[in-house]
């Protein structure tokens, strides 16, 4: 599956520009979580991607071994005890996936959507996740409690990359996660936009969804993922055809 190939490129090369500590995830931890917190205004320690920053986030499949190895965590920024109480935030998930179960629009839509909606599933205590998907934004609330208590950085990636290796689909994840102060969110922000394209062309497949394409803005990029899912699919009849 290479739909979002393009995408991954785009992603690498851009934040490979900054200075990043990457390393191997192996082992769970054993975290502490609380569902369905509320942190007050007062309670807020430092918020990633609140108020007018940018909060970005987006989740990347593919079946390409080359980009991801092993279970990854790159950071790339500074810990939390060196940000300012509200800063610039991005998460992106890249999951290596086996493609022979995923042929159809539909299969890789609902696939892509499972993972993202992992993030739904964030309870660390002392942290809230909040999704928007209406101004697709996402922020990363910490309160002074958990900072008062030593909460690192590394804690938290590592709790939500724990999160995606529950769902059986992944076989390999990437976690990059970015706060540098001087990062190019702007372009990653339209990179996230046409990772989201995609997404909604695989849904518009997948649901046959009426609309007049000549008027519509995805059809260049529906016509293209058309094209791939297609390829995906001949590709695994041809190798299931020579054994």
């Amino acid at each position: 599956m290479n739909i979002f190939d393009g995408i991954i490129d785009e992603i690498l090369k851009i934040t490979a520009e900054y200075h990043q500590i990457s390393y191997e995830y192996k082992i769970a931890k054993n975290f502490i979580e609380e569902s369905n917190q509320f942190f007050f205004k007062n309670d807020i320690g430092i918020a990633l991607g609140g108020e007018q920053k940018f909060g970005l986030s987006s989740t990347l499949v593919t079946s390409n071994l080359n980009y991801v190895k092993t279970d990854t965590i790159t950071i790339i920024g500074n810990e939390l005890s060196d940000l300012e109480k509200t800063t610039d935030y991005a998460r992106i998930v890249i999951a290596e996936i086996d493609d022979s179960k995923y042929k159809s629009s539909n299969d890789i839509y609902q696939l892509v959507r499972k993972i993202d909606y992992a993030r739904y599933h964030f309870n660390l205590k002392g942290v809230m996740l909040r999704a928007s998907s209406m101004n697709k934004k996402e922020s990363l609330i910490i309160n002074k409690t958990s900072l008062k208590n030593g909460i690192k950085l590394q804690d938290i990636v590592e709790y939500m990359i724990n999160i995606y290796k529950k769902n059986s689909a992944i076989k390999k994840v990437h976690l990059i996660f970015i706060n540098q102060n001087n990062f190019p969110y702007n372009k990653l922000e339209d990179i996230c936009e046409k990772s989201e394209n995609i997404t909604k062309a695989l849904d518009h497949l997948a649901n046959n969804i009426k609309m007049d394409c000549h008027s519509c803005s995805l059809q260049v990029v529906c016509n293209e993922v058309e094209k791939k899912v297609a390829q995906s699919a001949a590709s695994f009849l041809g190798s299931q055809m020579e054994i």
